[in-house]
C-alpha cells in the first residue's frame, strides 16, 4: 500500500486561534456537531468555523467592526495565495505579515491535498481546484519540525464535513463511521489508513450530495495556543518530516 506521505500536495499555510469558532458553528449544539471536542479546541480547514487571524482588505465591508479589530489586515497583492483563497502560498510572506505579538494565543498551519485517485477518490472536474493544487508553494513540504495532526474532509468551498455541517438529521451509521476515526481536536486521525480514508469519504459523499468532497492533510508549525494541540493527540501520532 503505497504511503500517504506521497500522495499528499502541499497547497497553503494560515495561522489560527485554535479555539475560536464563528459561523453557524458556534451555535451547534451536541446533536448537530457530533464531531465537536469536549474539551480541546476544535481544529478545521474550514475558515467559516476557525478563520484566519489575516483578514483580507476587501473583506472590510462585510466583516463585523469589533471583529477587524482583532485581525491582522491584508492588502490586494501581497501573496497570490491569499489574494485567491485566503491561504499563504508562501511562508516568508506569511509571517512577515504577521503582525500579533507573542501575546497571542495562536498556532500556525500547513496544508496538503490527499490525492486518493488512485483509490477510485476522484478529484473535483474544477478550475479553481486545478489552480489551488498547482499553485508554487515555498516551501513546497512541509517543514521537518512540522507535524501531521490529521485531516479534514471539505468542499470546494472549503466547508468541512466534519464542523461545518449540521449533522441533526445525519444517519447514526454515518456518524459512527466517523466517531470511531476522530481524534481529540475534531480531525479525521493522523494514523488513519489509506483504505480507512476512502471509506471515509466516500460515506461523506454519500451522506451529503451537494459536494465532491476531498481530503486535507493539517500539519502543526508552531503553537502559542496554550492548548498544547499535539501534546492532546494520542501517542501513536508520530511526527512526519515531510509530506
Amino acid at each position: 500500500m503505497e504511503a500517504l506521505s506521497n500522495i499528499s500536495k502541499l497547497i497553503g499555510f494560515d495561522i489560527r486561534t485554535p479555539g475560536i469558532v464563528s459561523g453557524g458553528a458556534q451555535h451547534y449544539d451536541t446533536k448537530a456537531a457530533p464531531f465537536k471536542p469536549k474539551s480541546k479546541p476544535w481544529v478545521t480547514f474550514d475558515k467559516y468555523v476557525n478563520p484566519s487571524v489575516f483578514m483580507h482588505i476587501d473583506q472590510l465591508n462585510s466583516t463585523k467592526s469589533t471583529s477587524k479589530k482583532k485581525r491582522a489586515l491584508i492588502s490586494q497583492g501581497a501573496n497570490q495565495g491569499f489574494d485567491l483563497f485566503m491561504l499563504w502560498d508562501d511562508i516568508m510572506d506569511m509571517m512577515v505579515n504577521y503582525t500579533r505579538d507573542e501575546s497571542a494565543i495562536d498556532a500556525a498551519f500547513a496544508y496538503a491535498w490527499v490525492d486518493l485517485s488512485k483509490y477510485g477518490i476522484s478529484a473535483p472536474a474544477d478550475e479553481t481546484f486545478e489552480v489551488l493544487i498547482n499553485r508554487q508553494i515555498n516551501p513546497s513540504s512541509a517543514p521537518e519540525e512540522s507535524i501531521l495532526i490529521g485531516y479534514d474532509i471539505v468542499s470546494p468551498y472549503f466547508i468541512s464535513a466534519l464542523s461545518g455541517y449540521d449533522h441533526t438529521q445525519s444517519r447514526s451509521g454515518f456518524i459512527e463511521i466517523i466517531r470511531r476515526n476522530i481524534n481529540s481536536v475534531g480531525l479525521i486521525s493522523s494514523t488513519t489508513t489509506i483504505v480507512d480514508l476512502v471509506n471515509i469519504i466516500r460515506a461523506v459523499q454519500e451522506e451529503i450530495v451537494e459536494d465532491p468532497f476531498f481530503i486535507i492533510a493539517i500539519f502543526l508549525l508552531w503553537d502559542n495556543s496554550g492548548y498544547s494541540l499535539v501534546n492532546s493527540l494520542d501517542s501513536k501520532f508520530k511526527k512526519k518530516k515531510s509530506i
